[in-house]
């Protein structure tokens, strides 16, 4: 009996239909079961469901893995099921088992890969954020750098190959199609299967058997009582998939009458100092990779946790610098940062500037506006050309040379995988600048508080607190190259005829199930101006929330720009106007004031928890009671907000048309 029945499985996984649908299956239930790992990963980011809360999301989740699946596997499924008599000959079988596991590998390798990526971008991966990582010419050194902390990832891939392969081997058909005694028979039948097969592929592609539009990534919010659910019920593949084509272009949103958005916000400025008002002073904004508020320990006043020391000379500047307190990032990449800060262009979501359908259009940035007034541009970014397209951003902007590992031209300061070391590039720019005619506009982006936290082999340690590789030892690194920095520029001609201002490009990302990593904690970012001939006097913004884009406004306020502009952020010096942060962060807009932080749908439509973020930072507790008619009124803004910036962004008028 036990021969009969190692006959009969034999016979059944060898019958060519039966291997194929094994075959099929397997891929489907690896990519299934990827979101369980995904979401015990980053449980935090995602909600902290339950073991039965991701069994029903996955649930959701399978018409989006099916999908996807069946995208991936339309090519091998079409060969092995077509009504001809090649299908069975061994050369045959062996193309489509090569289709097979290269088509699935890539599959769950995006899957595997998303998973320690997401605590990194607070989404799920799309086709524009992958691109442009792939842009880095220097990306495979970045990618080898990640497989000691990552270890399991990169296994991962290699054993989902593994067994994709080796199911080929167990799976192998010996048996024929359906085969009869009439040809005719024995066609027509394989020719039914053929189409009843395809016609469920494409079923399974669109998601849906009714009219209309396929499956979207946006439909993941029917299986979901919270936003950050979203991302356990959608999967990697399928979200880079369906960002193929037109994922980019952001619907235009109408709450008001276009006189009614205006009066709540506007984008139109139109400043009230004469037109030949303007300074000729130099402006000099310095981004920190993953420049937290919290490492200034003058800034830093998260309750119960204690300074970290690592930051002295940044210290010792923000007290005679002007400074804000509550400045937030608008996402968690260093692309959407820098695009706000250099451009006052906001990102939410996975819209990149440079790979949208909108990288075409003018923008009123502040380098531009000014370099039409006479003032020189240089940036100042230490990775290879085209990193992250970030140099070609810059230069749409307004920037007439940017100053990377290229034009910086010594690779005996080149870390082997982000750039140019930070206390290098300090010094070239505090020299470069000297070339400028003034006044300037210049940018400087450091690198190096970030993985994998390298600092030159030249550098002594002794005087480090920390001395092993850590964020920490990062920051004291950073300090000390914007102490150097300093040293040399304040022996430069334009030293004291400069608005310095430093910030950051996101919040910290490496203090995972720490205070720090909290949705209204980690957005913070330093914020602070310092003038060394002291023309703006040191002390703190108070009572002013601000956007990265609000710099842009601000410095032009500063510098007494007379004419008008677009620009979506506002000069929080000179406006009275009420103003708060927003952000897209798992999968919800945030809008955080000096007093509530609410969070709503993506479609703006309804407010879904308010936090007080004076008695409550951490977001402990949402309120069951508060006052509505501020969280109305940031609604309303929010609103304002979003309509403005998307009927301009879609109708190319984020400029003054004069």
């Amino acid at each position: 009996m036990i021969k009969d029945l190692r006959t009969f499985r034999h016979l059944s996984l060898s019958n060519y239909y039966i291997s194929t649908a094994g075959l099929l299956l397997l891929p489907l239930l690896l990519l299934w079961l990827s979101r369980f790992i995904f979401a015990a990963y980053n449980a935090q980011l995602v909600g902290d469901p339950s073991f039965w809360r991701v069994m029903q999301l996955s649930l959701g989740g399978l018409r989006f893995d099916l999908s996807v699946w069946a995208y991936t596997n339309v090519l091998f499924i079409a060969m092995r099921f077509l009504p001809v008599p090649t299908v069975s000959c061994r050369w045959y079988i062996a193309v489509t088992n090569v289709i097979y596991v290269a088509t699935n590998s890539l599959m769950l390798w995006l899957a595997l890969a998303d998973i320690p990526f997401f605590r990194f971008s607070g989404s799920r991966l799309r086709l524009p954020a992958l691109t442009d990582m792939f842009h880095d010419p220097n990306m495979h050194s970045i990618i080898l750098s990640y497989a000691t902390d990552y270890w399991w990832a990169f296994a991962g891939a290699l054993l989902v190959t593994a067994v994709l392969a080796g199911a080929c081997i167990w799976l192998k058909p010996t048996q024929p199609p359906a085969k009869f005694h009439s040809t005719a028979a024995t066609y027509g039948v394989r020719a039914a299967i053929f189409l009843a097969v395809g016609f469920s592929t494409f079923c399974a592609m669109r998601g849906t058997l009714v009219k209309g539009r396929p499956l979207s990534i946006a439909d993941a919010v029917w299986y979901t009582a919270t936003p950050p659910e979203t991302n356990v019920v959608l999967n990697t593949p399928f979200c880079v998939l369906r960002s193929v084509e037109g994922g980019t272009r952001v619907p235009e949103m109408r709450f008001f009458s276009d006189k009614e958005a205006e009066q709540i916000r506007s984008s139109l400025h139109t400043p009230s100092f004469p037109p030949d008002s303007l300074l000729r002073k130099n402006v000099m904004v310095i981004t920190l990779e993953s420049g937290s508020q919290h490492w200034i320990d003058r800034l830093n006043d998260i309750p119960g946790c204690p300074p970290h020391v690592v930051m002295p000379f940044l210290d010792s500047l923000a007290s005679v610098s002007l400074v804000n307190r509550n400045v937030m990032a608008t996402g968690r990449r260093s692309v959407e940062g820098i695009a706000a800060i250099y451009g006052g262009f906001p990102t939410f979501g996975d819209m990149l500037y440079m790979s949208s359908p909108y990288n075409a259009n003018t923008i009123d940035s502040y380098a531009r506006l000014l370099r039409d007034e006479g003032f020189s541009t240089r940036f100042y970014f230490g990775c290879n050309h085209g990193s992250y397209s970030i140099d070609s951003f810059l230069s749409a902007m307004g920037y007439d040379l940017i100053a990377d590992r290229q034009v910086y031209a010594d690779d005996s300061e080149y870390d082997g995988l982000w750039g140019i070391y930070d206390d290098a590039m300090g010094a070239y720019a505090a020299k470069d600048l000297t070339t400028l005619r003034e006044p300037f506009v210049a940018g400087w982006f450091t690198l190096h508080l970030h993985e994998p936290f390298s600092v030159p082999a030249r550098i002594s340690l002794d005087s480090f607190k920390h001395r092993e590789p850590s964020p920490l030892r990062s920051a004291e690194y950073t300090d000390m190259a914007l102490r150097r920095f300093f040293e040399t520029a304040r022996l430069q001609p334009w030293y004291s005829n400069t608005i310095f201002i430093i910030t950051g490009d996101h919040g910290s990302r490496d203090f995972k199930d720490t205070p720090y990593d909290g949705a209204f904690i980690q957005p913070h970012v330093m914020f602070m101006i310092y003038t060394p001939d002291g023309s703006i006097p040191a002390g703190e913004i108070s009572g002013r929330m601000m956007n990265q884009f609000d710099i842009g406004p601000t410095i032009l306020g500063l510098l007494r720009y007379g004419k008008p502009y677009v620009a979506t952020g506002t000069d929080v010096i000179n406006s009275s106007d009420p103003n708060y942060a927003i952000g897209f962060f798992n999968g919800q807009y945030q809008i955080t004031g000096t007093r509530y932080l609410i969070t709503m749908t993506p479609d703006l439509g309804r407010i879904e928890r308010v936090f007080d973020v004076t008695a409550d930072p951490l977001l402990n507790q949402p309120l069951t009671t508060y006052d509505t008619s501020e969280t109305d009124r940031m609604m309303k803004w929010a609103r304002a907000f979003m309509q403005d910036y998307t009927l301009r962004l879609n109708q190319n008028r984020l400029h003054f048309q004069r």
